[in-house]
């Protein structure tokens, strides 16, 4: 196994992307956690859809096939924002990006930030520019109306496009639901635990592009910054090309020849002359509904009966269309405090509004039972995820099947919206030789690497062929109905001299069991990259009474051990 990534104080101890974990746990004192995708993308999404307070276009890097050079994972890592024309609002855009900076810090994050004509010149200077500034601190409350400290004098054109990508995570993900305490010296516990682990991170950076200088402002930046894949990069770095100046030098033709049509599009979108459309995460106007308040109320009762009616707009919306929510966001925005976000996923489709208001319902309940009293001032309901009604049509004898797989994908709704969504989990087959490394447990819902959405019925049927385990479908009995969490160790005996066969007795359950018959061997063996290798050679053993085990010999101590058995 090698470290996926790595906060600041890990790469102070000389721990990088791409080393070993046997070698990084061997520097010091140091906490490793194992890396999550689904987690990490699922809380860039949900970043996403918080930027939405300082532009109505937000999205996440789109990538490519490839693996960019320069970076350690094919995970995106960086949102993009169209701010075009929003600096006034914000007292213009030094004002705008250092609020930002201030947001993602209060959210425990470091973020480096650009703002430029083009998604990829902001890119390219947020991600390799080492000219940045850094966000001037402030106690300023991160969705106040005017930016903290001395904003800056705006660039010269407003109304160009203008992208603000480049989060980095250096520690915990807070919470983004708001936590309080009835008892006001546990919430100064706390408030004061929280600054103190927000302030050991580090003020974001940020840099502003003029207006039409995108192509200057990346000349001096390495050549990774084009977003290109590692094998390209080798081969600029071998041809001595080491700036975007020292490629923009020479003939696009002869580029072209070499590199390829797309190696010349993010050239061009990192110079400023090609623009680069923003995919943005959230609903469409027509899945987006929101309630402001008269007043500000306190009333749950209040609360809910305004989320049913919007439930009830967006189900009849979902009906006109054909179409069923599959993820649900549901915000609360507070008179003198962050807003509360809601997720809801769902199984498969649905436009039935009364299932809806049950989850959400559920939820939000759940969710203010935990916290005092708030005063709310606005109400929005968004279907992030939709996707099209399957219709199908019912078998004379299958009506019971049909209604029995509606009931279960309604159970795995409720449970999901009550428990979390890791909590209702799938085993997925992975191409593993070491069984206990063979599958591994999925939420049933999720998203693409763009945040988009993702036919979570497809998800659930696709690919199962090509990702199937062993055993295959035409040897049902190569591995266990029943296998250990981990396997057992046992007593063996030989009728003569101990042999590496199969033992004709072991020891299972307090009692001896006499071995009638033995399949195998079947010798599974780890990957290098997991550590100390594992060589096994395992049996399917029939015992007198007739029941089936799976055993192994260590091929490196000699010990037996149990690992599952046949029903």
């Amino acid at each position: 196994m090698v470290v996926a990534a790595c906060n600041r104080a890990a790469r102070q101890q000389g721990i990088i992307a791409g080393m070993r974990v046997s070698e990084a746990a061997a520097t010091g004192d140091v906490e490793i956690r194992e890396y999550d995708p689904e987690e990490d993308l699922d809380r860039l999404c949900e970043l996403a859809e918080l930027a939405q307070q300082f532009s109505p276009l937000v999205g996440l890097e789109q990538l490519d096939r490839c693996l960019w050079a320069g970076r350690g994972l094919h995970r995106p890592e960086a949102l993009l924002l169209d701010v075009t024309g929003i600096g006034p609002l914000f007292g213009g855009e030094a004002a705008l990006v250092r609020q930002v900076g201030q947001w993602l810090r209060s959210q425990r994050f470091y973020g480096r930030m650009a703002i430029a004509g083009t998604v990829g010149a902001a890119w390219a200077v947020a991600a390799c520019s080492r000219e940045l500034e850094p966000v001037t601190p402030s106690h300023a409350h991160p969705s106040a109306g005017i930016a903290a400290g001395s904003p800056a004098q705006e660039s010269p054109s407003g109304d160009r496009p203008r992208a603000v990508p480049g989060t980095e995570a250096t520690g915990e993900p807070a919470n983004n639901s708001m936590v309080d305490s009835a008892d006001a010296t546990q919430a100064n516990i706390a408030a004061d635990a929280a600054h103190e682990h927000t302030s050991q991170i580090p003020p974001s950076r940020f840099g502003i592009v003029a207006a039409g200088d995108d192509a200057e402002a990346v000349m001096h930046l390495p050549c990774h910054a084009l977003r290109i894949s590692a094998e390209q990069w080798t081969a600029l770095q071998r041809l001595g090309l080491h700036t975007i100046a020292s490629v923009l030098a020479l003939p696009r033709s002869g580029l072209a020849t070499r590199f390829g049509a797309l190696f010349l599009q993010r050239l061009d979108q990192a110079t400023g002359r090609l623009e680069e459309p923003i995919v943005t995460i959230g609903g469409r106007p027509d899945w987006c509904l929101e309630h402001a308040l008269e007043y500000p109320t306190q009333d749950r009762a209040i609360v809910e009966e305004s989320v049913c009616r919007l439930v009830e707009d967006l189900g009849r919306r979902l009906d006109s269309r054909g179409e069923g929510a599959l993820r649900i966001t549901c915000r609360l925005d507070f008179a003198e405090s962050s807003p509360l976000l809601l997720q809801i996923g769902l199984f498969r489709p649905t436009h039935q509004t009364k299932h809806l208001q049950n989850l959400i319902i559920a939820q939000l309940e759940s969710h203010l039972a935990r916290q005092s009293a708030r005063a709310v001032t606005r109400i929005g309901l968004h279907a992030t995820l939709t996707a099209a009604l399957r219709w199908k049509q019912t078998l004379l004898f299958d009506q019971q099947a049909a209604a029995n797989r509606h009931e279960v994908a309604r159970l795995i709704d409720v449970l999901s919206s009550r428990l979390g969504r890791k909590s209702v989990l799938q085993a997925r087959p992975r191409r593993e030789a070491q069984p206990e490394s063979a599958f591994r447990m999925r939420p049933l819902t999720g998203r693409r690497h763009d945040g988009q959405p993702q036919d979570t019925v497809k998800k659930l049927s696709t690919r199962w062929a090509a990702q199937r385990a062993e055993p295959s479908s035409t040897d049902p009995l190569r591995r266990p109905t029943h296998l250990l969490p981990s396997p057992e160790p046992i007593r063996v005996a030989w009728e003569g001299p101990a042999t590496a066969a199969p033992p004709h007795r072991f020891f299972h359950q307090g009692r001896w069991r006499t071995v009638v018959e033995a399949i195998g061997p079947e010798r599974l063996e780890s990957g290098w990259w997991r550590g100390p290798g594992q060589r096994r050679e395992y049996y399917r053993i029939v015992d007198s009474h007739g029941d089936w085990f799976w055993i192994y010999r260590d091929l490196r101590t000699g010990q037996w051990f149990l690992h599952g058995w046949f029903d």
